[in-house]
């Protein structure tokens, strides 16, 4: 009498795998079979769990070499990224220095700027006084030219 589908769960004509197969028995038999196959072949079965544990122990050995490693290129990995970091950081500190030292030229130098301006300012309104002509050029008159030329405040060498 063959089992039903539903019962192939339990079905002893149910052709099925060794229970160690998964380290290397190979035998297939049927399910009302398996208790004599397991009896019978003890010795085989325990060998085959041997060259298993070997095999997982050396597997564990490689693998052990194997993260040793890599944890020792993470860590020099680790030491670069941070002499990196260290020296971005010193970069960083180096540009705010020079940016400070700018912002503080750029500050002298509107102050020089607005005291050069300053100073046009006061000889073009006291003592001297420029026009635009166009043309790219200018024209300019002292003011109490007799002023200055009786009273050598003016000087300069000859062109």
């Amino acid at each position: 009498k063959h089992c039903s589908a539903e019962s192939d769960g339990d079905c002893p004509l149910t052709e099925i795998n060794c229970e160690y197969s998964h380290v290397g028995c190979e035998t297939k038999c049927l399910r009302k079979s398996i208790d004599v196959h397991l009896q019978d072949n003890v010795g085989i079965h325990m060998r085959l769990l041997l060259e298993y544990s070997k095999q997982q122990q050396r597997q564990r050995l490689v693998l052990a070499d194997e993260m040793k490693e890599l944890r020792q290129k993470h860590a020099e990995a680790l030491v670069e990224r941070e002499r990196e970091r260290d020296d971005l950081i010193k970069k960083v500190s180096d540009l705010e220095l020079h940016a400070d030292r700018l912002q503080q030229l750029d500050e002298k130098h509107s102050k020089l700027s607005a005291d050069v301006d300053d100073f046009v300012d006061y000889l073009g309104n006291s003592l001297i006084r420029f026009s635009w002509k166009g043309n790219f050029s200018y024209s300019w008159k002292i003011n109490n030219f007799n002023r200055f030329r009786n009273g050598a405040l003016l000087r300069s060498d000859s062109f």
